[in-house]
């Protein structure tokens, strides 16, 4: 593995997850002017509306995708925006495995994350 640089710059980097959507926009435009802001979100569809930040699709409930990503960019601090807004009505209407891949859907980033936050501190104590 290639050395571990800590950035030698007072610029530090934030990656942020769900950076498209509501809270993760706005942490990106409080952000994007004085740190090396990375986006990540699944679809980027204001990529165009927002300058001086670098974009990135990626699923964060693909924990390879999110790993890559620590490697890639070493952040400073990770941002975690990723949830998917659910209301499948009455709860006698929505099966169990609907509900199971509703909370996947917001609880898998959060393990992703983690994991492989750990497996890159590992790698670079």
């Amino acid at each position: 593995m290639e050395e571990h640089k800590i950035h030698s710059t007072s610029v530090k980097t934030v990656l942020i997850f769900g950076a498209a959507g509501g809270i993760g926009q706005g942490i990106v435009y409080g952000l994007k002017q004085s740190w090396n802001v990375i986006g990540v979100d699944i679809v980027v569809n204001i990529k165009p509306h927002i300058s001086n930040v670098q974009w990135v699709i990626a699923d964060a409930r693909n924990e390879e995708s999110v790993f890559d990503l620590f490697f890639q960019n070493r952040p400073d601090v990770v941002i975690n925006c990723v949830g998917i807004n659910y209301s499948p009505g009455p709860i006698e209407d929505c099966s169990a495995v609907d509900w199971y891949d509703k909370v996947g859907d917001n609880l898998i980033p959060w393990y992703a994350m983690i994991r492989s936050a750990s497996r890159y501190h590992s790698a670079y104590p």
